[in-house]
């Protein structure tokens, strides 16, 4: 395992400084890797896949007959009707990715423009080698991130591994919720000091900065875990109770958050204008997040259902188009940045129709994350509720899930724990 990680980081190093078309120099070591299926493997994968380069475009080519070889792993929950589904969408990407690049598109950026659809094929790759995500595993996942997460800043300057900082979301807050857990819950069998002593060694030398998005993810996650293991007795109706409205609330929240947003956004935007953002802990919080979703959030949000319904069709888009937004003192901006929500950025470069598939997808998982996170303990109970958390907190303020550098190991884990939920609990104690 140790040699393949190393040719792995190597490979990384390479990617980072190769031009597009010699990276395929190293596809070969890619489709060894998928397709001879070994535990060992998976870490490689990950690292690979965490660069964020065409080879984790090529990564969704490479599942299609791979998922169809493991079928049989896909039958059990219905995920061969989300290979079906998804095998039906992709000659549509190939056509009009071969339309953008006939249009004056350079190849990369016509493939980099199915990026959100790429993603949800890593959900199979989990399902299909969900049994090496193991109790042991997933402890040294969360320990390698916390390491890589402080090597690639010594080496962000020189653009080596720099795509790995923004995998610091994710085992930032499963190590918060982790900490939790160990304090008022019950301990999970880990190293939880060395863990924080890696978290707090980066956080003396560099800092730390939460962003909205982390923050709202960090209380989703929470209470999700308190919603699964009240301290006591008396809470039991309200955990009854919270287990039957959550599951409402993961399918209503986005919406209701986007629509209340927007609905609020010119009335409010001004009142909030002056506000300083610095992410402390500060008095001001609460006018740090209305500033967010208002002077922020809200007239992106704004500008991007008006360049929706001038640009969007039914179909896939053959080229991208900017966001054009006003901000409270009427300055007038072009940007060509994400949408800041999967709800309008899965339309926005997916058309509506494979656009609301693709949305639809998305909120089934974490719904089906969900209803399966009771049947965890240990660091699976956290690896889900803070995956579940950050999930939903990135689908209405952010995009980062569905990214290149990140997609493959968000979405690899939701199938991982689905499945993991879906099965005996001694199938955690694999090997690897």
């Amino acid at each position: 395992m140790l040699f393949h990680i190393v040719i792995a980081f190597v490979f990384g190093g390479a990617l980072a400084e190769l031009g597009s078309v010699l990276k395929f120099a190293f596809l070969p070591y890619l489709i060894y890797l998928v397709y001879n299926r070994k535990a060992e493997h998976i870490p490689a994968i990950i690292l690979i896949m965490c660069f964020g380069t065409v080879l984790t475009l090529f990564m969704s080519v490479l599942l299609i007959p791979y998922c169809y070889i493991y079928r049989v792993k896909l039958r059990g929950q219905n995920w061969f009707r989300l290979y079906k589904i998804l095998l039906v969408m992709f000659p549509f990407y190939l056509a009009v990715t071969i339309v953008r690049m006939g249009a004056g598109t350079t190849f990369v950026d016509a493939l980099i423009m199915n990026d959100y659809y790429v993603a949800f094929w890593f959900l199979l790759f989990g399902v299909i080698n969900c049994e090496f995500f193991n109790t042991r595993f997933l402890s040294m996942l969360l320990a390698s991130g916390m390491v890589l997460g402080i090597i690639s800043l010594f080496l962000i300057d020189t653009g080596l591994i720099g795509a790995l900082t923004r995998l610091s979301n994710y085992f930032d807050i499963i190590l918060i919720v982790l900490t939790l857990s160990h304090l008022f819950y019950s301990r999970v069998k880990i190293n939880l000091w060395l863990l924080l002593f890696l978290f707090f060694s980066r956080a003396v030398i560099f800092g730390t900065t939460y962003k909205f998005t982390f923050l709202f993810g960090l209380i989703l996650a929470f209470l999700t875990f308190v919603s699964e293991r009240p301290r006591l007795k008396s809470s039991i109706n309200r955990k009854s109770a919270t287990k039957k409205f959550l599951p409402r609330l993961i399918i209503l929240l986005p919406f209701l958050f986007l629509w209340t947003t927007i609905v609020l956004t010119p009335k409010y935007a001004t009142n909030y204008a002056s506000v300083e953002v610095d992410y402390d802990l500060g008095s001001n919080i609460v006018d740090q997040v209305l500033f967010k979703l208002f002077v922020d959030r809200g007239v992106i949000w704004l500008g991007t259902i008006q360049g929706i319904y001038e640009n969007t069709g039914f179909l896939l888009p053959v080229k991208n188009w900017d966001i054009t937004y006003t901000d409270v003192k009427n300055n007038f901006y072009q940007v060509d940045f994400e949408s800041h929500n999967l709800i309008l950025g899965l339309i926005r470069y997916n058309g509506y129709i494979f656009g609301s598939v693709l949305i639809a997808i998305y909120l089934i998982v974490m719904f089906q994350l969900y209803k399966v996170v009771h049947r965890f303990k240990g660091i699976h109970l956290i690896f889900a509720v803070s995956i579940f958390g950050l999930g939903i907190a990135v689908f209405i303020t952010g995009q980062y899930t569905l990214q290149l550098s990140t997609s493959f190991i968000f979405m690899s884990l939701v199938g991982v724990l689905i499945s993991h939920g879906s099965i005996e609990p001694k199938s955690h104690n694999s090997n690897i």
